[in-house]
């Protein structure tokens, strides 16, 4: 006997009544109790991203069109670059159009704290029903990660474990979802430390940038279908800067097509009839060679000139705008999946492989 009541066995009939846990910001897998992840090497821009998300859930209707479903106070954790924050905080403040002295509902946390050690979690806790006098929390944020692990080894996965452990507390005793900050390592396709950390998120994001875009590319959603990446731009407003969506428009502004590359481009439009086509098919209508052809099929999705649908050697691609309707023939994907549902478009851009093909900001 070991003086706990005996376990709960409960049916899967009972189970499935129970509802899911409700949506945060729609479209991204951000739902309440969620754990989320988004990965960048430095310097990427993820600080100004991580901002940019935490203020709208505290006081915006959407997040770059993305809706809020259910708004609410933030607790964000800052671990570096806290000399700059006030310029930050001044541009995101003007872009939402604060007046002196009003709130956004973004709570901070200068003071060090180490998820390895429970007081300290405790006192984080503690700190947030103080402030929040009831109120229910709708997201905590730690950026970075690695600043909340004093004392402990990121590749360690008895360390990264109790780090997990204490961001499913927070959830657990908050109903919040949380989200974290981390950095690459020497492989930029990956996060730094213990595959502990992966395993336990629910959804996870890589950042990255190239030719003065960011790319936020869903690279793991444990429930449901991954959505599209996200192009963003950073907005210079006063002596800092805000998150802004990068449209073709917007894109083309910082990287012009040149003619090789719009070449290619128009091939597309000449063969997309009536669905996505296969990459041998573009390439073969734009009679480039490898090199080229494969280079501006990762600038053209990038940018969003062209929508990738599926992976490998199953992807399929076209402009934007809408899809034709699925067939109810048999489907001609290699392995028997349809290329026009988009299972994964956020994959890479690279022809014929998997992984992430897009270039990254921090």
């Amino acid at each position: 006997m070991t003086g706990r009541a005996p376990a709960r066995l409960l049916a899967d009939c009972d189970w499935i009544h129970e509802p899911p846990p409700p949506p945060l910001v729609e479209g991204l897998g951000f739902t309440a109790g969620a754990l989320v992840g988004i990965i960048s090497a430095p310097g990427t821009g993820k600080t100004f991203l991580t901002l940019s998300i935490a203020t709208a859930v505290a006081i915006a209707p959407d997040w770059l069109g993305h809706r809020i479903v259910a708004p609410g106070p933030v607790a964000y954790a800052v671990g570096e670059g806290q000399a700059a924050f006030p310029l930050r905080l001044e541009a995101l403040r003007a872009a939402h159009g604060l007046t002196e002295g009003e709130p956004s509902g973004v709570f901070y946390v200068r003071e060090s704290l180490s998820l390895l050690r429970p007081d300290d979690v405790t006192w984080l806790l503690d700190g947030i029903r103080l402030q929040l006098e009831g109120e229910a929390l709708a997201l905590v944020v730690f950026d970075p990660l690695a600043a909340f692990m004093a004392g402990g080894d990121e590749n360690s996965t008895q360390d990264m474990s109790a780090v997990v452990a204490a961001l499913n507390r927070i959830r657990a005793e908050t109903g919040a979802c949380v989200l974290i900050t981390h950095h690459t390592g020497w492989n930029a396709e990956r996060e730094r430390g213990s595959t502990a950390l992966r395993a336990a998120m629910d959804v996870m994001y890589s950042l990255k940038q190239e030719d003065g875009v960011l790319t936020l590319e869903c690279t793991k959603l444990r429930d449901g279908v991954a959505p599209q990446s996200i192009h963003l731009r950073l907005r210079r407003i006063a002596e800092s800067c805000v998150v802004d969506l990068a449209t073709p428009t917007t894109a083309a502004t910082v990287t012009q097509l040149t003619a090789k590359q719009q070449h290619v481009l128009d091939a597309l439009h000449a063969v997309v009839v009536d669905a996505p086509v296969t990459y041998t098919r573009w390439k073969d209508a734009a009679a480039t060679s490898d090199t080229t052809f494969d280079r501006t099929l990762a600038l053209l999705v990038r940018l969003s000139y062209v929508i990738k649908y599926g992976n490998g050697r199953g992807a399929r691609y076209a402009p934007p705008g809408p899809l034709p309707p699925t067939p109810v023939s048999p489907p001609f994907g290699p392995r028997g999946g349809d290329p026009r549902t988009p299972v994964h478009p956020h994959g890479s851009t690279e022809p014929g492989v998997g992984g992430d093909g897009t270039a990254g900001l921090q």
